[in-house]
């Protein structure tokens, strides 16, 4: 009883589900030394609790069309189609989050009696900071389908920091005389480069046309379904057909040198794309490594159900600042191939992207899953002597670090990555071993948070539902 009790009360501390109604946001920073693993630290807008729905619309689809070939002045193009379901009567307005900086030329909008209305600008468009307000020609109904096609442009923005930290959005480096472009939005900075409902408890199946030069290659996000050749510019033509967060849509652009491997899926069905998209002569030193991603792909897949998406890929895609890695759904983004980090941000492809947390104040499901398959990682390799050691470190590591308990400001902290490593070590002392892997197997792949979203409290309740205990 008191081992429970103490798994409840550290539960509560990673992630308060706070059921207020404010839809307000607050802004935030924390230093360097307290981000660690998953891509970097972060300034940004973090939910003080569960938002109202001031969208009152689901997403069921986005199509993204992006030209990022302006490498001189570094601007972007793009046009995006949000395709959506209505969740109130007399729908009226849209609204949608985007760059202050980004320019709109034009949104046309269908849905009821209209098809491709022209909206106008100066009367039906607000903009106040990132989000824009449109106002359509009709009310409609409840469940109503509709979309709205928005085309912008602008400059390519990021938060840029020269040691790698506090980096996000569409950034712009350069990697042997060569630019390269790429995105890392966790958790709030989609926006920065295309338009979208901004939060993360809202997933949608994405087509992403993306347009570069000739000479380089365009990573997205799912299958690759056509490459199109226009006189010196290429468009690559990403189809994402599992529900992704907005988050974990990325792009990375460069002339990367691609390298082919594949995973068979557990029934030996299925052998699927295992890539990766590396800088020139990069593999040669990090082959070791890279080389174990179909292994901690079986590894994974035995323990929680096969890889979540298995008809399209998983790859591994270069960039030069961020941290470690980031968890893109099904390309990772590495700033490092460190085994530890590939073990990370795939263990996010179960851990984060098939199941999402549904609020920032949940992120521990997301980086405490991860950061425990690590330690499974090291068991399945070395021995139960192996986990026990890396757990003590993570305890050692959480004991010393000096961030407040109540202090909910701080989100990306070693309380999520370390402590969040520590609820799923303690979940499975109490369900025991056959117990916890069986009830989270099913609860990433069979239950109705699977390709979704969990709060904390509903991740935990649901597990003790299925083993039968009071978690």
């Amino acid at each position: 009883m008191r081992f429970t009790i103490f798994l409840t009360i550290l539960i509560s501390i990673l992630g308060t589900d706070l059921m207020g109604s404010s839809p307000y946001m607050s802004e935030f920073s924390f230093k360097k030394d307290m981000s660690i693993n998953c891509n970097r630290a972060h300034s940004y807008i973090k939910w003080d609790g569960y938002l109202d729905d001031i969208y009152f619309y689901d997403v069921q689809h986005y199509d993204i069309a992006l030209d990022v070939t302006d490498t001189t002045d570094f601007n972007l193009s793009g046009t995006v189609k949000i395709t959506a379901k209505t969740t109130k009567e007399d729908f009226n307005e849209i609204i949608f989050d985007l760059h202050d900086k980004l320019m709109i030329t034009s949104i046309k909008y269908s849905g009821g009696t209209y098809n491709n209305y022209n909206i106008s600008l100066d009367s039906d468009v607000g903009r106040v900071g990132m989000r824009v307000f449109v106002t359509i020609p009709e009310a409609i109904e409840m469940d109503q389908e509709f979309s709205i096609e928005i085309e912008y442009n602008g400059p390519m923005i990021s938060q840029y920091a020269s040691n790698g930290w506090n980096t996000n959005g569409l950034l712009i480096d350069n990697y042997a005389g060569k630019v390269i472009l790429f995105t890392l939005s966790e958790p709030e900075e989609s926006r920065f480069w295309w338009p979208n409902k901004n939060i993360p408890s809202d997933k949608a199946t994405v087509n992403m046309y993306l347009t570069v030069w000739g000479y380089q290659f365009g990573s997205g996000n799912g299958k690759l379904i056509d490459t199109i050749t226009n006189g010196d510019k290429k468009t690559y033509k990403w189809e994402e057909s599992y529900p992704v967060a907005n988050y974990l849509v990325a792009i990375a652009v460069y002339p990367y040198e691609i390298i082919e491997d594949s995973y068979t899926s557990l029934d030996g069905n299925t052998t699927m794309p295992v890539e990766y998209y590396m800088f020139p002569n990069q593999y040669q030193y990090n082959q070791t490594n890279v080389n174990k991603t179909p292994s901690i792909i079986k590894a994974f897949a035995e323990r929680f159900g096969e890889y979540p998406y298995i008809e399209e890929k998983y790859a591994m895609v270069s960039i030069t600042k961020g941290g470690g890695g980031m968890e893109h759904q099904t390309v990772s983004s590495m700033a490092t191939y460190k085994e530890k980090i590939i073990v990370h941000e795939l263990a996010h492809m179960w851990f984060g992207d098939q199941i999402t947390c549904k609020t920032w104040n949940d992120i521990w499901i997301n980086e405490g899953g991860a950061s425990y398959l690590e330690g499974l990682w090291r068991e399945d390799q070395y021995g139960s002597d192996a986990l026990n050691g890396y757990m003590q470190g993570l305890k050692n590591e959480a004991m010393s670090n000096n961030s407040h308990l109540n202090d909910q400001e701080h989100t990306f902290t070693l309380l999520i990555y370390k402590k969040g490593a520590w609820v799923y070590h303690m979940l499975r002392h109490v369900l025991g071993d056959e117990d916890f892997f069986d009830n989270l197997t099913y609860l990433l792949n069979e239950s109705e948070y699977a390709y979704g979203n969990a709060t904390g409290k509903e991740y935990i309740t649901y597990l003790g539902e299925l083993s039968g205990k009071d978690l």
